[in-house]
């Protein structure tokens, strides 16, 4: 799908004509103290949870920077049970729907109805035509009440800047709120927000600040795929913690045995995995053991299961669903290989560079995978890991063979792909980078 661009980008408009004047916000948060830490937002899906670790490890990093972020989140979700000990530092400031905020949003979009004001009406008029269908649209007005909810709070805590962690409705969200009070913003664009529901990003682009891609393979397809400039389009990584995912950790247990993290969900390929062992078995091979780990929110797991029985591997194949942090990280220490073949689903939707490949990596594990979106970025083919063609179940076998009979490539891939990922996936360091240019945005 192309998008039409004619837009010419600009810069933000004077304070002065948003919704709140200058003397409004002085009312609200008094002068701003020069030696006080900047304070920003991250818009998000919902917080906390267990398969977005990226975006905690990130807002971590930029806290312990200098840099105090408060999150605002569409699902306010229970602290208890979070697997990731960072997203603790948070308890305090996270802020979820409430029944006052959708108080403050009726109200205030009741005030700007009645005085027709002309950038609200404009809003909702693009959000409402151009959205791409009922169900975005829906989301994307959600996404405007929710802005409309929460932006005397960003305002009355002095936040410089508003971050969202998807292209979708998240950054919707904070387009609206610079939109209609000034505050600037940015996004970071992954996969779905981008493959499947590339939703008012011609807008989202046009006035944003920083637009941040996670791969190269994401920046060209904004500019080539759907028509869009890129020049406020940067490529910054997300990554793993070096210190959390040591290779000093590993001890392989050395009997073939492969790790595959991620929900059961189709873009993960997980069939295509399945159907691999059974090609082994049925050749006749050493068929290793298969530990697949990962929730199952859309309720594929039957149809896994069936896939298993299928290929007669019942005795080789193992789905562990949601493990426990302590057990994960057994899993990862005790494998000798990492395989997650990704693929692209029927509507187009694919993976990023999937966090848990930079895990695996980051461990050490020889790692086979998908030329699917940035993946290739991350796994060079022959070089820090091995590469197959999506859905392509013998080539995924024959790769899964050639690490089976050559120890000496899989220690080599291994060792590589952690070099790779110290290099260019540490999340701090990523992190630091996304920060510096938040502080370059509000010029501090």
């Amino acid at each position: 799908m192309r998008m039409r661009r004619k837009m010419k980008r600009r810069n933000p408009p004077s304070r002065s004509r948003f919704l709140f004047a200058d003397r409004d916000i002085d009312r609200m948060t008094g002068s701003l103290n020069a030696a006080e830490r900047p304070r920003i937002a991250y818009f998000t899906t919902a917080f906390p949870v267990l398969n977005e670790t990226a975006v905690i490890k990130e807002m971590h990093a930029l806290q312990e920077s200098g840099i105090d972020v408060d999150v605002y989140t569409f699902r306010l979700r229970s602290f208890e049970d979070r697997l990731d000990p960072k997203a603790q530092v948070f308890r305090d400031r996270s802020y979820g729907p409430t029944p006052l905020i959708a108080a403050q949003a009726a109200a205030r979009h009741a005030a700007l109805i009645a005085k027709a004001d002309r950038r609200y009406l404009n809003l909702l008029k693009t959000v409402i035509f151009e959205s791409g269908g009922g169900t975005l649209a829906a989301k994307n007005l959600v996404a405007v009440g929710f802005a409309l909810g929460v932006m005397d709070d960003l305002i009355r805590k002095r936040i410089r800047y508003v971050h969202a962690n998807f292209g979708a409705y998240q950054a919707t969200a904070a387009w609206a709120v610079s939109m209609l009070a000034g505050i600037p913003f940015g996004f970071s664009v992954h996969a779905y927000d981008i493959f499947a529901v590339p939703s008012l990003l011609e807008h989202k682009i046009d006035r944003a600040s920083l637009v941040v891609s996670i791969s190269d393979f994401n920046r060209r397809y904004l500019r080539d795929q759907l028509g869009l400039p890129i020049d406020n389009a940067e490529v910054i990584r997300c990554g793993v913690d070096l210190d959390e995912f040591s290779i000093h950790d590993r001890a392989p247990a050395g009997d073939g045995r492969i790790l595959a993290v991620g929900r059961l969900d189709v873009k993960k390929g997980f069939e295509v995995l399945i159907d691999a062992v059974g090609i082994l078995k049925s050749r006749g091979h050493s068929v290793p053991s298969v530990t697949i780990v990962g929730r199952d929110p859309g309720g594929r797991q039957e149809a896994l299961m069936a896939r298993i029985r299928q290929n007669r591997v019942e005795d080789y194949v193992e789905l562990a669903g949601t493990v426990t942090q302590e057990r994960l990280r057994e899993a990862y220490r005790t494998a000798d290989f990492f395989v997650l073949p990704c693929v692209t689903d029927a509507a187009g939707d694919r993976d990023g560079i999937p966090a848990t490949l930079m895990e695996a990596m980051a461990l050490g594990l020889p790692t086979i995978s998908t030329r699917v979106s940035g993946i290739p970025e991350l796994v060079v083919d022959g070089e820090t890991g091995l590469l197959v063609e999506e859905k392509d179940a013998p080539a995924l076998a024959e790769a899964i063979q050639r690490l089976l009979d050559d120890t000496s490539l899989a220690r080599r891939l291994g060792a590589a792909g952690r070099r790779k990922v110290e290099v260019e996936y540490d999340s701090r360091a990523n992190a630091l980078k996304v920060g510096q240019r938040i502080r370059e945005i509000i010029e501090i």
